[in-house]
């Protein structure tokens, strides 16, 4: 294979990937705009914590509200709303309650957690598949003419939802509530809801009893913080392998081996990473923004190519092509990854890594008060010590070598 310097590998798998990332949002299915309006972190974020104490009395006599001054007040609320609100579960319930013909609802979840309950009425938007689903809500809207539309997602800590109504706001729905609490808390206060938990929720105790919410909390499958077994073995895995390798550093990187073990298993790590991000682009430009830390301008460019570069590289590193190159991209990859986490973790603010896959493939088992952030942060610390094992100084010519028997 011709001999090219570390550095001109370099620049030939950024070229390479950022020139598929651009051409694979050009033909998929699942393309994204180049650049996104992403909002504020800290103005979603201050919504979700928003507290809405909505009156069930008049404020002048403090007389209860009866079922006619409900009506005319949501229906006053609903037709004069502009833009997008956010609202809470006392102004939701009266929405749904009094002005079913004047609103349409949407469930921005995916499509298995929709099927599992959704509120009354609602139709699946699937914020990250709208390509899928944006027909069929097209021609409700045009049958049913609401005036307001109404979204949500899972819970206050969902996103999704603010997003979805920036999305449709943008397409020219000018009339937006945005349902902050999400089925979840819908569902444990006992309001309707269609789909399998419906059935189950059945055998449920009275919604006024103190059983009720609990027992519809299990329904939900709510888990406390924590990790499954199978994520804590696959991220502590990397961190003693790394730890090892640095205990022995000297005898190590003298045995083509051990270089050459180090290479795959941080190639087949960043293949297993960015194949499912190059495949959903929006989740992982989600994921950037959620970090609080890149430009929104830059966000959903990052989200393109940087999958491409975990591939790329990772592929380098296990097919033994410009594998000097992929340690260098890899590793300044890992070393922007820990910079990310490490600061998220300082200032304590919560993101979700978008990482790997959160499935699980051999075991269920939880482990509850494992924190997946610090677990993230040594694994890549591991991983970055398994990727510049071999790695040589820019400059240094390089070829295709497998370790000899």
């Amino acid at each position: 294979m011709t001999r090219l310097g570390t550095s001109a590998q370099v620049i030939l798998i950024l070229l390479i990937s950022t020139i598929l990332g651009l051409l694979n949002n050009l033909q998929s299915s699942r393309s994204i705009d180049w650049v996104k309006r992403w909002p504020p972190y800290s103005e979603v974020s201050a919504k979700a914590m928003l507290d809405e104490n909505v009156p069930e009395t008049e404020p002048e006599t403090g007389v209860p509200v009866n079922q006619e001054t409900e009506l005319i007040a949501t229906e006053i609320m609903v037709t004069g709303n502009q833009g997008i609100t956010d609202i809470e579960i006392a102004t939701a319930t009266k929405i749904h309650q009094y002005t079913k013909d004047l609103t349409l609802w949407l469930d921005a979840r995916d499509e298995e957690l929709f099927l599992k309950g959704h509120i009354e009425g609602a139709y699946l938007l699937n914020y990250y598949e709208q390509s899928n689903y944006m027909d069929a809500v097209l021609e409700v809207i045009a049958q049913l003419n609401p005036v307001s539309l109404v979204v949500y997602c899972k819970g206050k800590d969902c996103t999704d939802s603010h997003f979805l109504a920036e999305d449709l706001f943008n397409q020219g729905f000018n009339n937006i509530f945005v349902y902050r609490g999400g089925f979840d808390e819908w569902f444990k206060a006992g309001f309707p809801v269609e789909g399998e938990l419906a059935e189950a929720a059945t055998s449920l105790p009275p919604q006024a009893s103190s059983e009720s919410a609990a027992s519809r909390a299990q329904l939900l499958d709510e888990k406390p913080p924590g990790m499954y077994l199978e994520h804590v073995i696959r991220d502590l895995l990397p961190f003693f392998m790394g730890i090892l390798i640095l205990i022995a550093w000297k005898k190590v990187k003298a045995r083509k081996a051990t270089v050459f073990l180090s290479a795959i298993v941080v190639g087949l790590f960043f293949i297993w990473a960015g194949v499912p991000k190059i495949l959903g682009p929006l989740a992982f430009a989600k994921s950037i923004w959620n970090y609080d830390l890149a430009p929104p301008a830059t966000i959903n460019l990052a989200a393109l190519i940087m999958p491409w570069l975990e591939v790329i590289g990772g592929g380098c590193l296990v097919l033994g092509v410009y594998r000097q190159g992929g340690r260098w991209v890899t590793s300044a990859l890992l070393v922007l990854f820990i910079v990310a986490v490490g600061l998220n973790l300082l200032r304590g603010h919560e993101f979700n890594c978008g990482c790997l896959s959160a499935s699980t493939y051999f075991t269920d088992q939880y482990l509850v008060g494992w924190n997946d952030k610090y677990l993230l942060l040594l694994r890549d610390i591991g991983l970055l010590v398994l990727a510049v094992l071999g790695v040589k100084k820019i400059g240094t010519e390089t070829r295709l070598e497998w370790p000899k028997p």
